[in-house]
């Protein structure tokens, strides 16, 4: 991008149309400041993490490059090298009249090892299937966002990794929650957060209930505040009039849930229910949107 504010170039101009969020980059280098080489790890055991503190103690800190390392069977090659997905809000890439922003924010976009196979992913890891890419296992690490120049759409072949607006729309809404998140008591994201992702991945009932009817699950600290809650409620937004398959899958959960919640000195109250037609905008504003992943 020129330096002064003759305008920017036409080709710049021209390619940033074409591009969104949820389009896909190539030949992007993330790189960051830290210590751990290659760059931080999905996964592996404390005994193979590197080594490199200095007789003080001190790790030597350096710009290091993150690798987009993709599976064995997905070789770097044929424009698969330092994939990207654009996070920026698809406004701010376009930037309708003046246009005064020249960066964009991507994450990388990274072919999984077979190993990851049918496993519930990290939360930081967004799975995708780009309709324009091999088969495969991939997902968008959204630990890592850099900005680049948007010269670099320049030539870009255009590709999304996702199937249609609705799965795009949802990227959005799901960057959006982990950038909202709220900052609460370990206890409480333990006892209410992790019970609901446990029970979302493993009892098929619950997972179906939700996918299929649950607009939205919040929760309200009714007593106390987020880092020392002493009372608190889960409220189940649904698509409709809240079902009996819906009240036994959050009943069934309440049921451990508040136990464990007990043990931690925080009072769970009895689940609540809304239509999403019929709800209290004001009450819902002030709820606790929870992203179960």
């Amino acid at each position: 991008m020129p330096g002064d504010s003759g305008g920017w170039p036409a080709d710049v101009l021209e390619a940033v149309r074409h591009f969104g969020q949820g389009d896909i980059i190539e030949g992007v280098r993330f790189a960051y400041f830290g210590a751990i080489v290659g760059g931080p790890p999905l996964e592996y055991p404390p005994e193979q993490q590197p080594s490199n503190a200095s007789p003080e103690g001190r790790r030597e800190l350096a710009i290091l490059e993150y690798e987009t390392v993709i599976d064995e069977g997905l070789e770097p090659k044929d424009g698969l090298e330092g994939l990207a997905v654009i996070t920026s809000q698809t406004c701010d890439v376009h930037e309708e009249g003046t246009p005064l922003q020249p960066w964009i924010q991507v994450s990388p976009l990274r072919g999984l090892p077979a190993t990851f196979a049918g496993r519930t992913l990290p939360a930081f890891l967004y799975p995708v299937k780009p309709p324009d890419l091999p088969d495969g296992i991939w997902a968008i690490d959204l630990r890592i966002e850099v900005p680049v120049e948007k010269t670099v759409l320049i030539g870009q072949k255009v590709r999304s990794a996702f199937r249609g607006e609705d799965e795009v729309i949802a990227f959005g809404d799901a960057l959006g929650l982990r950038r909202d998140r709220a900052a609460l008591a370990t206890t409480l994201t333990s006892a209410v957060g992790s019970t609901l992702r446990q029970r979302r991945r493993n009892k098929d009932s619950f997972r179906k209930a939700l996918r299929d009817e649950v607009y939205r699950v919040t929760l309200n600290i009714d007593e106390g505040s987020r880092q020392l809650p002493t009372s608190v409620r889960l409220h189940i937004v649904t698509h409709g009039p809240p079902t009996e398959r819906v009240k036994k899958a959050f009943g069934d959960w309440w049921d451990e849930a508040s136990v464990l919640c007990a043990t931690k000195g925080i009072k769970l109250l009895p689940n609540a229910y809304h239509d999403r037609s019929h709800t209290d905008l004001s009450e819902y504003d002030r709820w606790i949107k929870l992203d179960l992943g």
